[in-house]
């Protein structure tokens, strides 16, 4: 993201409006990268709260074991600075359940 969150700004710079959307994990980046990327609206359907596994490895093993670098992903939780204009959030009732997702 480092390296891409350079060309995005530049290239969404001649717009207006900003709007993104992701499901999943696109969902995280939309509205992690929100602020950065001036979104006027992000909808995000079933969006992850956060890709660091001290956060979420106690109950989400699915990505840790395969994809986790700590120089990129710890500190990764969205917080309220990331965020920008409206952002609309979707989820399914299983991650109601999910206890991080109550917060």
């Amino acid at each position: 993201m480092a390296q891409i969150l350079p060309r995005l700004e530049g290239l969404l710079a001649g717009y207006r409006r900003v709007i993104l959307y992701g499901f999943s994990m696109g969902a995280y980046a939309a509205l992690k990268y929100s602020g950065r990327l001036r979104a006027g609206v992000t909808l995000a359907f079933s969006p992850q709260f956060s890709i660091e596994p001290g956060r979420v490895g106690h109950f989400d093993h699915r990505r840790t074991r395969l994809f986790h670098r700590p120089e990129l992903h710890d500190g990764m939780q969205i917080v309220p600075g990331d965020l920008a204009g409206r952002p609309c959030c979707s989820s399914t009732p299983c991650s109601a359940r999910m206890p991080a997702t109550r917060r």
